[in-house]
């Protein structure tokens, strides 16, 4: 037998097969050979065919093919509603009701833990009524976390409209207390409704946004109300200030019917008119549509009797005829300036209005600003035209004159005046510049156009343009300029109304040699700050007071710098930059200067006399505090890091380480809306003796500690024209009970202070303190 694989030269190999042997009925025909006629196929006798399927024909039977399988249509939603039976249907998952209905539970149990009202509850659950039930299980979910969160809308819209009401209830309280609107009464509420406007704003907004999210869950639920004490708060809030017309503040501010946001003034113009800037004029537009919607209607102005208004249409040009021989002057307006500028406006050109601004409403803006006067234009005894100066902007630093209104009873008389005015500036004012804005209008090309019969004057005078701005009501105005010539020299000295109202300069200089005995006095200093920073400077002191205080110091204090030299002269040149000195100094010796200078301003003020004394009414809130034996009055600066501080007290020794102590035992007993300061100037040097003999380094002490300083507050009044309010007595009951007053003033010798809030807040300390008697008052 051969092996299977073993090859036998000329054969074809051999493999076993790996299968099965086929069964007989496979082997029957093998399709890879044929050595005869393969059999015809007679389907006719083919068990497997259904002879139902043959259809004869006149040649031959044909096999019918086989028929497509129709697709059963998928029943759609509409296709369900008709079938009478839906079993053997795939269902879509269904949320169980009960679970709606503790989601619902739990929302309700939040809601009273909010206090949520019943009305926004109500249409709440009937915005989502409709939602299907994994939907709306999803938005109780939600809703469920934002109320706990308190960042749902509807919470949104019930603080601000909670706001909104408790400020009104406090204004209400303080109109049915005013007897006489005074100017800085005037002024108060013409804030307090600006903010009143604001909270307006506020409401329609989250109210607004609380609506549209109702409609997103249901945008046919139709007109939505949010609902405050069984009413509508839309309608509610529509007319609901005007109750203040019962109280003096109707006398003086325009409440009328449909004006919520109080931008529409009265045709009278004896009402003053609240400021809006752009942004805010939009919001309010888009505001009174909503509030329209709901059922505001338009604003109507009351009818106000005929007047003789614009007598001056009727009058002659030749109307001074018997007083143009005389002179056009420039004149304070004294008394009662309000009521005689209304007067006067009466008689103003309506093209001149138009172009400089309405006269009425000149000194309720010219007090905005900062340093008011008012001038009368005069020919003889007849007042010919007004004139209001201010500074420019809130910067001190620009030395602008702003001209905040200008006027004539007729256009011919406008280069005269304007001629005497640019005179009488050049003349008495350090100023840079004059600058003066005119109304324009929209020309049918889209450009903004002054009134050029007006205009030409200006132009003659040399006045340039600079910029178009827009004022608080939104009027464009083209802003012009007119620069100083050079040979114009101010003949005017002294205080200026371009200075700061708070200067001061300070400088302590040190000098060290050998070491000798120390003597030890009592340390009688102006700022601690000022006496380590010289310290500083030249290394650690053995004094615990001082060393504490220079270990705390991250850096340089904030307004002061510091320099050593072995030279004087050089170490004297920040001293002498801010024009102080210090005698009894050596050359030679190691000498440190540490010095700061600082200019500011209060907020809003107005500078005034009192009992023949110069004085600055600050018009802000006042913050008085109070110790066991001294009241201290608390006063912001325009820069929110400094303050002053006012304590009506004589000079002792060691004053800083008592006021030191003393702030820090105070507390809050009450506020003012104004304080009077008397201008002061106190400028000398203090040898602070007790640091002198202190060891620096351990190796050298200090022979000559000495302090110089300057402390200015002061502002300045007009050559002429300067407004000078009058100051109302206090009825304060005694000096243990402080209650909040109108006004506060300062008429004795005190302590003047200052604070850095970053200094106070590291290093517990002032930065200044000094006394100021009676005889520095100016």
């Amino acid at each position: 037998m051969i092996h299977p694989n073993v090859r036998i030269p000329g054969s074809r190999p051999f493999r076993p097969p790996s299968q099965n042997e086929k069964p007989v009925r496979e082997q029957s025909w093998d399709n890879r050979f044929h050595l005869g006629k393969i059999p015809e196929y007679n389907a006719m006798q083919d068990r497997h065919i259904d002879p139902g399927k043959f259809r004869k024909t006149r040649k031959k039977i044909v096999l019918l093919p086989e028929r497509a399988v129709k697709k059963v249509k998928k029943p759609s939603v509409t296709d369900l509603a008709k079938c009478v039976s839906v079993k053997g249907f795939a269902k879509p998952p269904v949320v169980p009701n009960q679970i709606v209905n503790k989601l619902t539970s739990n929302l309700v149990s939040t809601w009273n833990l909010k206090n949520i009202p019943q009305g926004q509850r109500d249409v709440f659950l009937q915005a989502i009524s409709k939602l299907p039930a994994k939907e709306k299980s999803s938005v109780l979910v939600k809703e469920v976390e934002s109320l706990k969160t308190d960042k749902n809308q509807t919470q949104n819209a019930l603080r601000a409209v909670k706001k909104r009401e408790e400020f009104i209830k406090e204004f209400m309280d303080f109109a049915k207390t005013i007897d006489v609107p005074t100017n800085s009464i005037k002024h108060s509420c013409v804030e307090s409704l600006m903010n009143l406007r604001s909270l307006s704003l506020q409401v329609v907004e989250t109210i607004e946004l609380w609506k549209k999210r109702m409609a997103e869950f249901d945008p046919e639920i139709g007109v939505v109300e949010f609902m405050w004490e069984e009413g509508n708060y839309l309608i509610k809030m529509q007319n609901d200030i005007r109750v203040l017309n019962t109280t003096p503040i109707g006398t003086f501010i325009d409440l009328l019917e449909n004006d919520p946001f109080f931008i529409h003034m009265r045709k009278d113009g004896r009402r003053i008119e609240l400021p809006i800037d752009g942004g805010t004029l939009k919001k309010v537009k888009d505001a009174e549509e909503i509030l329209k919607a709901s059922g505001m209607g338009e604003v109507i102005h009351p009818q106000v009797p005929d007047t003789p208004r614009r007598l001056n249409e009727c009058r002659s040009s030749r109307l001074f005829h018997k007083e143009e021989t005389k002179q056009l002057t420039l004149e304070p307006i004294l008394g009662d300036i309000e009521e005689q500028i209304l007067q006067y406006s009466l008689l103003v050109p309506e093209s001149m209005q138009e172009s400089m601004g309405k006269p009425e409403n000149t000194f309720t803006n010219s007090l905005n600003m900062r340093f008011p006067a008012f001038l009368w234009a005069r020919i003889g005894n007849e007042n010919v035209g007004l004139v209001t100066l201010n500074l420019e902007n809130q910067k001190s630093m620009h030395k602008r004159l702003y001209i905040s209104h200008f006027s004539v009873l007729q256009h011919d008389m406008i280069e005269k005046l304007l001629e005497l005015l640019i005179g009488h500036i050049w003349k008495n004012y350090d100023c840079v510049e004059i600058r003066i804005g005119i109304i324009s209008k929209i020309t049918e090309q889209g450009k903004y156009e002054a009134d050029k019969s007006i205009k030409q004057y200006f132009d003659k005078a040399g006045f340039r343009w600079k910029q178009m701005i827009y004022t608080v009501n939104e009027i464009p105005v083209q802003l012009l300029g007119l620069r100083r010539p050079d040979t114009s020299v101010c003949e005017r000295t002294g205080f200026s109304i371009f200075d700061d109202c708070i200067e001061m300069a300070y400088a302590c200089t040190i000098q060290t040699d050998e070491i000798t005995d120390n003597k030890e006095s009592e340390l009688d200093y102006c700022s601690i700050v000022g006496v380590s920073c010289a310290i500083k400077a030249l290394g650690s002191s053995s004094l615990t007071e001082f060393q504490s205080l220079i270990s705390k110091m991250l850096g340089i204090p904030p307004a002061f710098r510091f320099r050593k030299d072995m030279k004087l002269e050089n170490a004297m040149k920040d001293l002498n930059s801010v024009k102080l000195t210090a005698s009894g100094l050596k050359d030679g010796l190691e000498t440190s200067v540490s010095c700061s200078a600082l200019g500011l301003s209060w907020p809003k003020y107005l500078p005034s006399t009192f009992q023949n004394r110069s004085y600055t009414k600050i018009i802000s809130q006042v913050t008085i505090m109070k110790s066991s034996t001294f009241i201290i009055y608390i006063i912001s600066t325009e820069d929110p890091q400094y303050s002053v501080f006012i304590i009506p007290s004589e000079n002792r020794p060691g004053l800083f380480n008592f006021i030191k102590t003393l702030l820090k035992g105070i507390e809050k007993v009450g506020e003012s809306e104004e304080i009077w300061i008397p201008s002061f100037c106190v400028e000398r040097e203090n040898l602070v003796h007790g640091v002198v003999g202190s060891v620096i380094d351990g190796k050298k002490n200090i022979t000559a500690c000495i302090e110089s300083f300057r402390f200015k507050v002061h502002s300045a009044l007009h050559p002429i024209g300067s407004f000078l309010p009058r100051f109302q007595e206090l009825n304060i009951a005694s000096q243990s009970q402080i209650v909040k007053d109108s006004g506060l003033i300062i008429k004795t010798e005190f302590v003047f202070g200052m604070i850095h809030h970053k200094l106070d807040e590291d290093l517990e300390v002032p930065l200044f303190v000094i006394h100021v008697p009676a005889d520095k008052f100016l």
